[in-house]
This record gives structure tokens, C-alpha cells and sequence, in this order.
């Protein structure tokens, strides 16, 4: 099969959705949440906050947990989807085997730490379609 360069880019991008949905069906997802920051940051700068969030979270939890996460830096300025203005960075994530979390204590944690918004939804049956 011949593929045009935006054939092939949304083959590809299918395939890593595909992945990633089967990666995710293996895991005992209880959270996923989105993370914004409320000034501007390196990428450096966010991996270091959100390792400083999640250290806590596995204090207040005390063990490990596990996480998914990934980077979103790709929404323009200008650019409204959903009648959503642009967003710099920000991150997109799951929390693996985490029933007992508190979410109004991550949350807050993710506040106090001068972040600007954790939204967290409960997931307690988190299905693919």
C-alpha cells in the first residue's frame, strides 16, 4: 500500500493510539487526571514539580504508585477547540492501582505547590472503548 505523508503521519498516530489503548487495558487504572501550570514552565522545570506531586501522593498513600503520563505542548496560541483558549504545557496522566487516593488532598497538594489546576476525575471502572 502507498501512503501519502498524512497517510502515513495518521497510520502511525493510529498505531500509537492502538498501542497505548492496549497498554492501558492491562492496567488497574483508577484516576486519570489533567495537570496545568499556572505560569509558564520548562519541560525540565514540570517533570520536577510532578515528581515533587507524585512523591507525595506516595507518602499520603504509603507505597509506590504507579502512573502513566504524557506531555501536551501542541495547542497554539489562538487556537480554541471546544471554545477552549490555548494552553501551554500540560499533562495528561493515569494513576495505576490507587483506589484509596484522596482527591481533595491531590488536588490541594497540586495547589499549594503554585501549580495552577489538578483536575481529577474518579475512574473507579475506567473502561477503553
Amino acid at each position: 500500500m502507498i501512503y501519502t505523508s498524512t497517510e502515513q503521519r495518521n497510520h502511525k498516530n493510529q498505531q500509537l493510539v492502538n498501542g497505548y489503548t492496549e497498554l492501558l487495558k492491562q492496567q488497574d487504572v483508577t484516576h486519570y487526571f489533567t495537570l496545568t501550570f499556572g505560569k509558564p514552565i520548562s519541560s525540565v522545570g514540570a517533570r520536577a514539580k510532578y515528581s515533587e506531586w507524585i512523591d507525595c501522593l506516595e507518602w499520603f498513600q504509603r507505597r509506590p504508585l504507579g502512573w502513566l503520563r504524557a506531555e501536551e505542548t501542541k495547542r497554539w496560541p489562538g487556537a480554541h477547540i471546544d471554545s477552549h483558549p490555548a494552553i501551554p504545557l500540560h499533562y495528561h496522566g493515569v494513576l495505576i492501582a490507587a483506589p484509596n487516593l484522596n482527591i481533595p488532598q491531590s488536588r490541594a497538594l497540586w495547589q499549594e505547590m503554585r501549580m495552577f489546576r489538578l483536575l481529577i476525575p474518579l475512574a473507579v471502572q475506567f473502561r477503553i472503548a
